[in-house]
């Protein structure tokens, strides 16, 4: 095998090992966008040096250098969309409140979400309350893919006859738990309760800003 041969395998094996550390990494240190640049390392190393040798194939008059460079673009195309599509979802482009319904008997509830960061993402937060009553809240452990109104179907249970939970459009059951619950007077607007859900992220963003690590205790 000649040297350049070598060279490239060798490069190609250490991207490679880069791209495997991205779900590692993802639990161990690194954001969710960081996770998706170490796997998009492979295909936009493999893009730029099909890309050089089309260019060089080009100028030695091969024609099929052409169809080399337009795999190159459209690999490097394919990475960046990706990684556009993570930071879509991952990013705090979807706070607010999902859904804003009454259920059959009476009580409200509110379906908030609540950027945390670039590697957990959102935190939902369901407020339900009874007729009349005060806001009660219970939470769910954070994702780093946003909801949406039209893929989720809210189930609230009897009281004391198990946790509410939202139904994805894909059939999954996302359980909400009443550790740690906030309550709310009956007057309080949805927006403002989701006013208090983004300012507790921004308070555990903060605390975890400073210390480095995942905030423990009231994290919720």
């Amino acid at each position: 095998m000649k040297a350049a041969g070598k060279r490239l395998l060798r490069w190609l094996l250490v991207l490679c090992g880069v791209a495997a550390l991205g779900p590692v990494a993802h639990f161990c240190w690194c954001s969710t966008l960081g996770s998706a640049a170490l796997l998009c390392a492979v295909p936009c190393a493999l893009a730029w040096l099909l890309l050089r040798l089309g260019k060089r194939l080009l100028g030695r008059g091969r024609r099929w250098g052409m169809a080399l460079v337009t795999i190159a673009v459209a690999v490097f195309v394919a990475g960046v969309a990706f990684l556009a599509n993570v930071a879509w979802q991952a990013g705090p482009w979807h706070d607010g409140i999902v859904t804003h319904r009454t259920a059959p008997d009476g009580r409200e509830y509110v379906l908030s979400q609540a950027w945390f960061d670039w590697f957990g993402g959102y935190e939902t937060r369901l407020f339900v309350r009874e007729a009349d009553g005060e806001w009660h809240s219970c939470w769910r452990v954070r994702t780093w893919k946003p909801m949406f109104e039209s893929g989720c179907e809210i189930r609230l249970p009897e009281p004391d006859e198990g946790k509410p939970d939202v139904r994805l459009a894909n059939g999954t059951d996302w359980w909400f738990s009443p550790v740690a619950p906030t309550v709310h007077p009956a007057e309080t607007t949805p927006e403002e309760l989701h006013a208090f859900h983004r300012a507790k992220m921004a308070k555990l963003r903060a605390r975890k800003t400073r210390s480095g690590e995942e905030p423990q205790g009231d994290a919720q």
